[in-house]
């Protein structure tokens, strides 16, 4: 929950144009895990190849 709270003060802070590389700690990078960026890297890149393959279908009608 607290994640989530920060990924919305965040979203908020860049809206409004007050988000600078500064806002942002040192610290609070430090704690994402490798692991965790590695993950959400595949999950990147899987919902990206689903994305092209359903506008590949699309536009050229074919669903094997």
């Amino acid at each position: 929950m607290a994640f989530m709270e920060g990924v919305m003060n965040c979203y908020n802070a860049f809206v409004v144009g007050k988000l600078t590389a500064n806002s942002v700690g040192a610290d609070e990078l430090d704690e994402v895990h490798q692991e965790d960026i590695e993950e959400m890297d595949i999950t990147w890149q899987l919902a990206m190849t689903v994305f092209c393959a359903k506008n590949f279908i699309k536009r050229t009608g074919r669903n094997n």
